[in-house]
């Protein structure tokens, strides 16, 4: 069964976006036979997918989560973005600016 959650651009909906992933992760398990998850992220949405799994326990994970495969991942950081986002001028473009703190 193929499903997704596309994440948006606002950061103040990040915490129902999570939910909501948390959720479809979990009826997504369910519907198929208590089979763990494989979750495939793309560009920004890695971020997220990496997010809401380090705020879940190892149990969570080990019942829901088979893999994790992220394509494209700004795992060195997305300086455009940030530059973006301390501008103030990213509500106005397609960009997804996650700020995490280091």
């Amino acid at each position: 069964m193929e499903t997704g959650c596309n994440y948006c651009v606002l950061l103040d909906e990040m915490s129902e976006y999570l939910n909501n992933l948390k959720q479809l992760i979990v009826s997504t398990y369910e519907e198929n036979n208590h089979q763990p998850v494989i979750l495939v992220g793309h560009s920004m949405g890695n971020m997220y997918i990496h997010y809401l799994l380090t705020h879940q326990s190892q149990k969570w994970k080990n019942m829901y989560i088979k893999s994790f495969i992220a394509l494209a991942g700004p795992w060195g950081g997305a300086v455009k973005s940030v530059r973006l986002y301390i501008s103030g001028w990213y509500a106005r473009c397609g960009l997804v600016v996650l700020v995490l703190g280091f």
